[in-house]
């Protein structure tokens, strides 16, 4: 599975992996990871905003509840984050 190494308009540097079961964040601005797994992870895409930037929600509940994290993806970004985006969705 692959990694996604994103340069976040809001977070910094993030980077984001996936094997098949548990989704981590690591990322620049908090020197912290976050964890979630497959079993309870919901993924939600928001935008593009007035700006072209998209919003994708990893939370544990559906409609942006529970924990998790978001990542911004600008109009140039979103070709690179969405095939990723996509691939844990569908692990869902």
């Amino acid at each position: 599975m692959p990694d996604l190494s994103h340069a976040d308009t809001v977070q910094g540097h993030v980077i984001v992996t996936f094997d098949g079961h548990v989704l981590e964040k690591f990322s620049e601005r908090t020197s912290t990871t976050e964890r979630m797994i497959v079993g309870m992870l919901h993924v939600e895409v928001d935008g593009p905003d007035r700006k072209g930037r998209r919003e994708v929600w990893f939370t544990c509940r559906p409609n942006k509840r529970g924990g998790g994290f978001n990542l911004w993806a600008t109009g140039e970004q979103w070709p690179a984050v969405e095939p990723f985006v996509r691939e844990v969705a569908s692990a869902l």
